[in-house]
């Protein structure tokens, strides 16, 4: 089965994040940006299981290219809190709040799932309900 991009986002925006992880991702996943180097789908997990808390976020394709089996991708996430959070990484929100971050993400596929990705994000410039 090829890997398609569109199931992908869908599976993202819902918030079953250990099947999401599990469906997509390789066990030897690795992934690189701004942060630094983390290898395994399970510190992946880790990380958007602690995003997530009191966090709605979705995320929307802007624009893909693909090119053998390698994705790159401009998306915008937009994170909506279901509870304060005050230390959340895109800055702080009060329940009902939502920020908007764009990325650029390369996804390199191994099979029908993302065996690394290298990510970059910046300030959308978004903040519905904040202005």
């Amino acid at each position: 089965m090829a890997f398609d991009f569109q199931e992908y986002l869908g599976s993202f925006n819902t918030t079953d994040e250990a099947t999401f992880v599990e469906r997509f991702y390789t066990d030897d996943f690795a992934l690189e940006g701004p942060f630094g180097r983390l290898e395994g789908r399970d510190k992946w997990l880790a990380i958007l299981n602690d995003t997530h808390v009191g966090i709605k976020e979705e995320l929307e394709a802007l624009t893909v290219v693909r090119e053998g089996d390698t994705i790159m991708a401009e998306t915008v996430g937009t994170f909506t809190a279901t509870a304060d959070r005050p230390d959340f990484a895109h800055g702080a929100l009060k329940a009902g709040e939502s920020v908007s971050v764009r990325f650029f993400t390369i996804y390199r596929i191994r099979g029908d799932q993302i065996a690394e990705m290298t990510i970059a994000w910046w300030d959308a410039g978004m903040r519905p309900g904040r202005d």
